[in-house]
């Protein structure tokens, strides 16, 4: 169970039978009915090809977004219905984060599914990769941090009321729990901790990754090794809008809209000369090459855990790409250098920088 909230885990201490009881069955239900459609539709359009599932996500994303607005409504009377009763537990925002996860990935899965496609020019990647650096990764996180306490707080609770309960397999005998059992209890409880542990560093991982690439986008843009269209033929606000106005159709998270991304960005391309263009650009090769250090940390550490190979992917995309920010941020290739290339054939969505 994603969050353990309290309607579906016994936590708001209705009586069964009585009217309460099922009214807030009843709303729970056209909930859950109104889920089938969006979540059925998540499964089936993985047997669509790329960019029909592209088009896919863009309806989904609208169904989604009604979705999320019943969910908080649900959430709002169950957590009314949770102060009259003395559960001691708050039902806000259990529901909608469910729903709000989805809605991200959905989110996430469709801006990636832009580089499957070769839909993004080189000159575009910088805001593809801000928004999902910061915000989209951000949200993310912070639904699955949520979750992470709010099921830890359920499965403290949980071992408090079979205490209290004195639950089968309990005892209150001096000594009737040896030392190993006592650890092995530890070792369970240290288990069960955080929930979602693994799931909030590999999304830290990929979103430092995606901040690695908006600054090494931006410094080479300072240098002039990006290739841009023509002024008379290009409206960057046109393109910005029209890449993300799928996302619009979600009123949570909210889009970001282009005034905001270059008032937020405007310090980056900030640089009057040459020597300034030169020293800020390979400052922003430095903080490139330690988001990629730090996302290879992260995910080597998940290693540990299992052999994805999705993992171990992009732990070689980090460190080859850590290796040649490095070189840039040293002056490497500064003068007269052609376009970076950009390799998708280690990971889809996520690649290697290659700079001769």
């Amino acid at each position: 169970m994603f969050i353990a909230p309290p309607v579906l885990t016994g936590g708001l201490g209705l009586v069964t039978g009585t009217p309460q009881h099922a009214q807030v069955q009843e709303c729970v239900d056209q909930l859950f009915q109104q889920c089938v459609r969006p979540m059925g539709s998540l499964i089936q359009i993985a047997g669509h090809n790329l960019a029909r599932q592209r088009d896919k996500f863009g309806h989904i994303l609208q169904d989604l977004a009604a979705l999320q607005e019943e969910a908080d409504k649900v959430d709002a009377y169950l957590h009314t219905i949770s102060l009259q009763t003395d559960s001691g537990r708050s039902h806000l925002a259990c529901l909608g984060t469910w729903v709000l996860l989805h809605t991200l990935r959905t989110m996430i899965q469709y801006l990636f599914s832009g580089f499957e496609l070769s839909l993004y020019s080189i000159y575009e990647y910088h805001y593809i990769f801000w928004y999902l650096y910061e915000f989209l990764y951000g949200w993310l996180i912070s639904a699955y941090n949520r979750a992470d306490s709010f099921l830890t707080e359920h499965q403290s609770m949980t071992e408090y009321l079979k205490t209290k309960g004195k639950a089968p397999g309990a005892t209150n005998k001096k000594g009737g729990q040896s030392g190993n059992g006592k650890n092995k209890k530890k070792k369970e409880r240290s288990a069960t901790a955080r929930p979602y542990a693994k799931e909030i560093a590999y999304c830290q991982a990929v979103q430092s990754m995606c901040g690695g690439y908006y600054k090494a986008m931006v410094a080479m843009d300072l240098e002039g090794k990006i290739r841009r269209p023509r002024t008379e033929f290009d409206d960057e606000r046109v393109r910005y809008e029209h890449r993300f106005a799928a996302l619009g159709q979600v009123s949570t998270p909210p889009l970001v809209p282009y005034v905001q991304f270059k008032e937020m960005t405007k310090l980056e391309f900030n640089a009057t000369d040459e020597n300034d263009k030169a020293s800020h650009a390979s400052n922003l090769y430095a903080t490139a090459c330690r988001h990629f250090h730090h996302a290879a940390t992260i995910l080597t550490a998940l290693t540990g855990q299992s052999n994805d190979e999705n993992v171990l992917s992009l732990i070689r995309v980090c460190k080859t790409n850590c290796v040649v920010m490095r070189l840039l941020a040293g002056g490497h290739r500064r003068e007269g250098a052609s376009a970076p290339q950009f390799d998708f054939t280690v990971h889809p969505h996520l690649p290697i920088v290659k700079v001769t």
